[in-house]
C-alpha cells in the first residue's frame, strides 16, 4: 500500500509574494485567502505565473489553490471539457508531489456523494487514482548504468 499524503499548507510569505505579484488585497487573519481571492477572469494570468519558473515550491502551491478555484468557480458543467480543466490538470499530474495533499482535499475523498462535493471533485479523483496507482508502482532501482 502506497504512504499517506502530509497533508501541506499555504503560507504567509507564499501569499504576501502572490498578494504582491497580483495587486491582490491581503489580510493576514484570512484563512481562505486563496479561494477568496481567485477571480476567474485572471486565470491565464494566474496559469502564466505558474509555469514561468519564477516561483518557489510554497507560492506554487498557493497558485495551484487559486487556480483550482477558479475552475470551480467558472461554474462549468462538465468540468473536464474545459481548457483551464485541462491546463490545470495537467499541472497537478505534473507536480503530483507538490499539490497531492490539494488533489486528495478537492477530491472530497471522505463524502461518497459528489452532489455535496465540489464541481471539480469528480476530475480530482481521477487524478487522485491516476497518482495513487502511480506510488503503488514497484520501482526500478537497479543501476543502468
Amino acid at each position: 500500500m502506497a504512504p499517506e499524503i502530509p497533508e501541506r499548507y499555504t503560507t504567509t510569505g507564499a501569499r504576501m509574494s502572490l498578494a504582491r505579484r497580483f495587486g491582490l488585497p491581503y489580510d493576514p487573519v484570512s484563512q481562505d485567502w486563496e479561494w477568496e481571492v481567485a477571480d476567474p477572469s485572471r486565470f491565464e494570468e494566474y496559469l502564466e505565473a505558474y509555469v514561468s519558473g519564477t516561483l518557489d515550491e510554497d507560492e506554487r502551491f498557493s497558485l495551484m489553490e487559486m487556480l483550482i478555484q477558479c475552475v470551480e468557480n467558472l461554474n462549468l458543467r462538465p468540468v473536464e471539457s474545459s481548457p483551464q480543466w485541462h491546463s490545470v490538470a495537467s499541472l497537478l499530474l505534473a507536480q503530483a508531489g507538490l499539490h497531492a495533499s490539494s488533489i486528495r482535499s478537492w477530491s472530497c475523498l471522505d463524502d461518497r456523494d459528489l452532489e455535496d462535493c465540489f464541481r471539480v471533485s469528480e476530475p480530482m479523483r481521477a487524478i487522485w487514482q491516476v497518482i495513487r496507482q502511480a506510488d503503488a508502482q514497484p520501482r526500478d532501482t537497479t543501476d543502468h548504468g
